[in-house]
């Protein structure tokens, strides 16, 4: 009875993560004053075609802050059957930024950027869910302050994925 009680555990493990829904999925997270979000060009897209996001990078915060004209973007997704992905970089720590590397964001200002995610590879149709990941070094240069350094996530974004539409079945 006892070797039956232990075998049967406590708790269940928790169900993989599916993608289900189409369009904005989890609003995103605003840190130190930035908010990241992304938004498709398209919210379906053929395998084998070119999925374009904006990423936009937004001071909500009510002082002006320097911020890097070039952050590091990484582009997240999950696929229809629950496995992830991503579009791969380094994460710098420290950097010396020079005037020319940076833009003064002033409050509500916005800075846009095109991730361009080619789908050639992509296992099976089905809602993918993408999501961005922005990283800002800490400045090293003391001759430009405030300057806005960490890490962010920004919203969810589901879009349907097609079978490829050149492929014959």
């Amino acid at each position: 009875m006892m070797a039956i009680f232990l075998l049967s555990g406590c708790g269940t493990m928790p169900a993989k993560y599916i993608p289900v829904t189409l369009g904005p999925v989890i609003e995103s997270e605003s840190v130190q004053g930035i908010e990241l979000t992304i938004l498709p060009s398209v919210e379906t897209i053929a395998i084998g075609e070119v999925l374009t996001m904006t990423v936009t990078i937004k001071n909500i915060h009510t002082e002006p802050v320097w911020f890097p004209r070039n952050p590091e973007i990484m582009m997240l997704w999950i696929y229809p059957d629950g496995k992830r992905d991503n579009l791969v970089f380094e994460c710098t720590e420290n950097r010396f930024y020079t005037e020319d590397q940076v833009v003064w964001l002033k409050a509500g200002q916005v800075v846009q950027t095109k991730m361009r995610i080619k789908t050639y590879y992509f296992p099976k149709p089905g809602v993918t869910e993408f999501q961005a990941f922005c990283n800002a070094a800490s400045n090293t240069n003391p001759a430009i302050r405030p300057f806005w350094h960490g890490k962010i996530f920004s919203n969810t974004y589901g879009v349907m994925v097609e079978k490829n539409r050149r492929s014959s079945s």
